[in-house]
């Protein structure tokens, strides 16, 4: 086998490894709404029930762009909001967001409750929709995004 061949070919081996060890991006589009996504949405719409609020509706669109968010603050070890109106697709009326990370989705849901704003944002009565993302960080932290949306003139 040649010097120059051997090389290549551990170039390639390089190259090949290197891809293969690359992270998802925070920007690639989810395909389905996951397990952890719809238990976001039953911890949600348990929380409204209770309250005698109606539940909301899973949003696909809404819910990629909040997954798309949780990537990113899993990926920054941070908790930031988006500029509103937090992904919204055409056609809603009223936005609001939540953002948080702890250690199970139940304990980022109690968080929420004891938060005011965010309490607010679970109970509001005009929402009608919700988007919801949720990422691990390599730490195994889990970070959650719930994105309200009004689509009612």
């Amino acid at each position: 086998m040649s010097s120059r061949f051997r090389r290549i070919l551990a170039g390639l081996v390089l190259v090949g490894a290197l891809v293969t060890s690359l992270p998802i991006e925070a920007d690639a589009a989810p395909r389905a709404i996951s397990e952890d996504q719809e238990r976001v949405r039953e911890l949600v719409n348990d929380t409204r029930r209770s309250s005698g609020r109606s539940q909301l509706v899973m949003n696909q669109q809404f819910a990629d762009r909040a997954t798309m968010w949780a990537r990113e603050l899993a990926r920054c070890q941070c908790l930031k909001h988006r500029q509103g109106p937090y992904g919204a697709p055409p056609g809603w009326y009223a936005a609001a967001e939540n953002v948080g990370r702890g250690w199970s989705l139940a304990q980022v849901h109690q968080a929420f409750l004891g938060s005011t704003g965010h309490r607010e944002n679970i109970l509001t009565r005009r929402f009608t929709h919700i988007g919801t993302g949720v990422a691990t960080s390599a730490r195994g932290e889990i970070f959650v995004v719930q994105a309200f949306m009004d689509r009612t003139p």
